[in-house]
């Protein structure tokens, strides 16, 4: 367990530092370091958090627009998501294409490549998925309690339920971008746009940016 935690803040600070989201990369590194887990077995990892991440912002969406019909279209956000179900599924179910677009490159690149399609596609027990679907609903209920807190009882900005999830999803997809140090700009933008939709005024929702995202920061 301080195994993983350990791996899980360098990562975030990390990211903090550099842009690209580096800090996913030290985190496999770190794991492969310390408790000899394959570099290709650490990525399928990250690949797994990220595509549960966005699973569980698609699932929020959902609840969102059957809670309120907002102003922001996340038409395209689920696009994404139901492309990414596609994907995986033929990537799952036609080994060939996988080979295909594998065939030219280096041998090396292909050993790896190989690796990791095994790391990816080995079968998980119900138990195990059941498992990281739970804990991850339960991270993603903190990080909303999180700006609901801030929000709501430090910054008195009163939002109700529909509103602050729309508010967390759009910021956090803001943090989700590959781009710089900490998401620093962007998850104040991200505030400031998603407050304006329910009538904050932009300098009063900068400030909760800054506020929120200091939190996070520290």
């Amino acid at each position: 367990f301080f195994s993983s935690l350990n791996a899980s803040i360098i990562a975030l600070g990390i990211n903090t530092l550099l842009p690209l989201k580096m800090g996913e990369i030290a985190k496999c590194i770190n794991l492969n370091k310390k408790i000899k887990i394959s570099i290709h077995n650490s990525f399928s990892l990250i690949i797994w958090e990220r595509f549960v991440d966005m699973n569980i912002l698609a699932l929020l969406g959902l609840v969102t627009i059957g809670l309120y019909q907002p102003e922001v279209n996340l038409q395209p956000f689920f696009v994404s998501v139901i492309f990414l179900w596609g994907g995986l599924f033929i990537y799952l179910k036609v080994d060939t294409i996988y080979k295909k677009l594998t065939f030219f490159l280096p041998d090396f690149i292909q050993n790896f490549l190989n690796q990791l399609h095994e790391a990816l596609t080995i079968k998980r027990s119900n138990a195990d998925i059941i498992s990281i679907v739970i804990l991850s609903l339960i991270i993603w209920f903190v990080y909303i309690f999180q700006i609901w807190f801030i929000l709501d009882k430090l910054l008195l900005i009163e939002l109700n339920t529909s509103q602050l999830l729309i508010v967390f999803i759009v910021t956090a997809l803001g943090m989700a971008i590959p781009s710089v140090p900490g998401a620093i700009g962007i998850y104040e933008a991200a505030m400031v746009l998603s407050l304006g939709w329910f009538g904050i005024d932009k300098t009063e929702a900068l400030v909760a940016g800054f506020v929120c995202h200091a939190f996070i920061l520290i």
